[in-house]
């Protein structure tokens, strides 16, 4: 209600379960917007993967030790190997028994959309789940322009986009589907968003 949150593209969810969700994060707030989004959509609670830092935010840390919602929480100061291999075995798990999941591409928020991490396509291309990009819209002010009490309201938006069916690149090497995967995600992510692309390609000077 505070923010008039609004989702838009819902036909292109599929029926089909589970799912991974995968949106730009250019705010403080996007976690709480996809989390209300997809479990209005799914009609079901999902599993966020995010940022061990949460844990430090007052709210998330009372939720997350309540138990209030299910949550994969990745290494807050830097990731090793085995955190990586863990995180990625617990998400497969999950896909497996059917949970979907949800997770900000890049990880961490920016002013410009950053290069999106590649779990989601790992995970999805183990476990056969389709990944469906999500495109948050008026957010970027939350977070950078708006003074307080104002980042408490405005007007964001989301699309939801036609998934990324993980059986179009199993004919790829490895390597090279997970990086496909991931920069088409990223491709249907970047459509969408109302700020800047952080890779985009900068235009040639004349």
């Amino acid at each position: 209600m505070l923010f008039g949150l609004r989702l838009e593209g819902l036909e292109n969810v599929p029926t089909r379960r589970p799912l991974i969700f995968v949106c730009n994060h250019g705010s403080n707030y996007d976690g709480m917007f996809a989390k209300t989004a997809v479990s209005r959509v799914l009609g079901s609670e999902v599993t966020a993967v995010a940022w061990g830092g949460i844990r430090g935010f007052p709210f998330a840390h009372h939720a997350i030790e309540a138990g209030a919602f299910s949550v994969i929480l990745t290494e807050e100061h830097g990731e090793t190997t085995d955190d990586r291999v863990g995180v990625l075995e617990k998400m497969i798990e999950l896909l497996l028994r059917g949970q979907s999941l949800f997770l900000m591409g890049e990880g961490m928020p920016g002013r410009a959309l950053g290069k999106f991490k590649d779990g989601a396509a790992y995970a999805a291309l183990r476990a056969g789940a389709s990944i469906v990009p999500m495109s948050l819209r008026g957010i970027q002010p939350l977070w950078t322009d708006l003074p307080w009490p104002n980042r408490w309201h405005g007007k964001v938006s989301i699309r939801f986009h036609p998934p990324v069916d993980p059986a179009d690149y199993c004919g790829l090497p490895w390597r090279e589907a997970v990086d496909a995967v991931t920069a088409e995600v990223r491709r249907r992510v970047a459509s969408a968003i109302d700020y800047p692309d952080g890779l985009a390609a900068s235009p040639r000077s004349a």
